[in-house]
């Protein structure tokens, strides 16, 4: 065959590739008739529940947070081609609805696991349709959605003692009654919204992170209403307490002061959207502009959130972003809940951040008949005391918090649809599966109310700064306390938090060790608010005292020490596990250290 003929041969195949390519492309881009049963891309990680697990190109399965890579600028979706990610907001919030609507029992939703905690169901659940409902009808004001508003915050008066939590959990609950009350001036909805209100003002000791945020939503709404000027006050001084909390790589943590955590850097932004569009305040821009920054560094181009990443210390280092792999053990597995990609939605929206596309792709990916799972990836085990809030494959707890995470994203945006773009959706919206419809509410009054470990201690008022794993105990008799408290009132279960509202933090930070394992020096660094007196050692894991590396006073701000691996006699310290503690004032900081030799 002569070259020429190679040559034509070779263009056909290629055109014949190209064809095929374009057919697959737009298959792929174009709504399964069967839209309600949606499965998972191929870029989607991990499996679940017997759904098979699939990876991008260049991704391998058994790495659940190796980063989307693409091949090259041909295989980069541009603007025109029809893989390229398009905003589904609109048919995802009508989608929700449906669901909703066809599996309403006097008027709500509720999710099965109420028999667990029903606070915590009904709060997260039928509170949070009762606030997306009222996003929605602020861009669209018809007497359906108005009705839907209505039914829920009736339902919730109705059982309003046994879904009060006590605590500042119950702040969402108060700012879904006071804009029950904005859109339809129904005087009830005031008054139990005025209740939670008062409830709140006596809860300073828990005005703590996210469950403070919980607070100022109620506070900040309730002073949008009336222009009650101690309302206003305490809007501020929450958020006055957030920034010491917020670590320099922009990320919050859950509890725990030195811990970071995706999932609640997420929440808390969300919270902080809200709160300043109701009252502005100088502290949440920046803050949320470093959100943004830690968010868009954790989610890539495929819009699936990693929780961590390599770094450059040593061969094999790892930096975590998740709660209870970066020093707070007593927590929960954070990573990986569903909610979570409608937070970073909203985030990402509020910034005009390229990355609200991709998340809403992943997001539209995980949805299946208007509902999401609990989680995508990183499921707990059968013995987790955390389980049964992980293992639903339609959780109506997430589904609902996206519902009114999505509502949050239209209502905020200058440019609104029409009402006549909801109605437009409704046809592609139908075909949501239905499912038996719960029966009838049992008397709640006999429930119990399970709290986590964390929850419990905002609700006791601790102060986070004492739950950092850390080593407890004399100089000479140290002993290991993963997460327990050093102290705290009988039957609490928690330290009484100490540290006056308004005062700076005071707790020195114990920032890093490295490289983690060590085989050669490595380095010790921390961090001082004031200048004060330090003692830095390093403990065995019997809790002897090894070596002190630094004691005396030191000047505040970023401190580095280097540890040669070596016993305060000179010899070189035998491969195992080791402790840094650092001591300046009376709660020590500490970090695991392996070394080897």
């Amino acid at each position: 065959m002569q070259t020429r003929d190679l040559s034509y041969l070779g263009q056909g195949v290629i055109a014949v590739a190209f064809a095929i390519a374009a057919l697959f492309s737009t298959a792929a881009a174009t709504p399964s008739s069967d839209s309600g049963n949606r499965r998972a891309p191929p870029d989607m990680p991990g499996t679940a529940h017997g759904r098979q697990a699939h990876g991008p190109p260049g991704h391998d399965p058994g790495d659940r947070d190796a980063p989307h890579r693409w091949h090259g600028p041909r295989d980069r979706p541009g603007p025109g081609d029809p893989r390229a990610p398009h905003d589904d907001l609109l048919l995802l919030l009508r989608r929700i609805d449906t669901y909703f609507q066809q599996h309403e029992v006097d008027g709500v939703v509720l999710d099965s696991r109420y028999v667990l905690n029903y606070t915590e169901a009904a709060r997260l659940s039928v509170v949070s349709q009762l606030l997306a409902y009222e996003e929605l009808y602020k861009v669209f004001p018809t007497p359906r959605l108005r009705q839907d508003i209505a039914d829920r915050a009736d339902f919730l008066i109705g059982i309003f003692d046994q879904v009060r939590s006590g605590g500042v959990f119950d702040g969402m609950l108060g700012y879904s009654f006071l804009d029950a009350f904005a859109t339809t001036r129904d005087p009830r909805y005031l008054e139990k919204g005025t209740e939670v209100v008062q409830e709140l003002e006596g809860l300073e000791s828990q005005y703590i992170l996210n469950g403070g945020l919980m607070a100022a939503m109620t506070f900040a709404k309730y002073h949008q209403l009336t222009g009650d000027g101690e309302a206003e006050r305490l809007t501020h001084e929450i958020i006055a307490t957030l920034p010491p909390y917020q670590h320099p790589d922009g990320s919050f943590p859950h509890w725990c002061a030195c811990s970071r955590d995706v999932h609640y850097t997420d929440w808390m932004a969300t919270e902080l959207i809200l709160i300043k569009r109701m009252l502005d305040d100088p502290l949440i821009d920046p803050m949320l502009e470093k959100m943004r920054s830690f968010m868009e560094a954790r989610i890539y181009e495929d819009g699936v959130t990693r929780y961590q990443e390599p770094c450059n210390d040593y061969p094999g280092c790892v930096v975590y972003y998740y709660s209870i792999a970066t020093g707070c053990t007593i927590d929960y597995d954070t990573r990986a809940f569903t909610n979570e990609l409608g937070y970073s939605a909203l985030l990402f929206d509020h910034f005009h951040s390229p990355r609200y596309l991709p998340v809403m792709r992943f997001l539209h990916s995980l949805e299946s008949g208007g509902t999401w799972a609990d989680k995508w990836d990183f499921w707990a085990t059968p013995d987790d005391p955390y389980y049964p809030w992980t293992a639903a494959d339609t959780s109506v707890v997430n589904t609902s918090l996206i519902f009114w995470s999505l509502g949050s994203v239209l209502s905020g945006r200058r440019e609104r649809p029409s009402p006549a773009a909801w109605e437009d959706e409704a046809a592609q919206a139908v075909g949501a599966p239905v499912a038996n419809a719960r029966g009838g509410l049992p008397d709640g009054c006999g429930l119990g109310r399970r709290w986590s470990t964390v929850d419990g201690l905002l609700r006791a008022g601790a102060d986070p700064e004492r739950y950092c794993d850390n080593l407890t105990g004399s100089d000479g008799d140290l002993r290991w306390a993963r997460g327990q408290p050093t102290a705290g009132p009988e039957g609490a279960g928690a330290p009484e938090a100490t540290r006056p509202r308004d005062a700076a933090p005071l707790a020195p930070r114990l920032d890093s060790v490295a490289p983690n394992p060590s085989g050669s020096d490595c380095r010790v660094r921390f961090t001082l608010p004031v200048r004060t007196s330090v003692s830095l050692a390093i403990y065995d894991a019997a809790g002897r005292r090894v070596r002190e590396l630094f004691s005396g006073p030191i000047g505040s701000g970023e401190q580095e020490v280097r540890w040669d691996r070596r016993d305060g006699a000179g010899a070189e310290c035998r491969s195992g596990v080791y402790f840094v503690v650092l001591r300046a004032g009376e709660n020590p900081r500490s970090a695991r250290l392996l070394v080897f030799r």
